[in-house]
């Protein structure tokens, strides 16, 4: 099985207003793509299913300023195609801030 090593720098510069209320936490989601599963028992039995935006991986991290770095991620799923996708959100909220996402090609 391939490994996947991924390390990225983030840096998210919110507008005053909401830099001032707090801190904001950064979640990451490596993504596998096209991820084959033979079905052994059921209705579907003896088929060959294709899954697409898989989460293999999820980190999410405490930003204590405008600036983080992800730690490497290691994947030991056989995808034909990755992604990472990541978001900003207030501490302890749900609340998306910022999104971006990109195939890793």
């Amino acid at each position: 099985m391939p490994y996947l090593y991924i390390y990225y720098e983030v840096i998210y510069a919110p507008l005053l207003r909401y830099f001032a209320k707090g801190k904001f936490q950064v979640h990451f989601a490596l993504l596998g793509f096209g991820l084959k599963t033979k079905v052994l028992k059921g209705e579907n039995r003896g088929e060959l299913l294709t899954h697409d935006f898989v989460v293999l991986k999820m980190k999410t991290l405490v930003m204590q300023n405008s600036k983080i770095e992800l730690p490497l991620f290691k994947s030991e799923c056989n995808a034909s195609r990755y992604a990472l996708v990541a978001w900003v959100t207030p501490l302890n909220s749900m609340q998306v801030l910022q999104s971006v996402g990109s195939w890793l090609d």
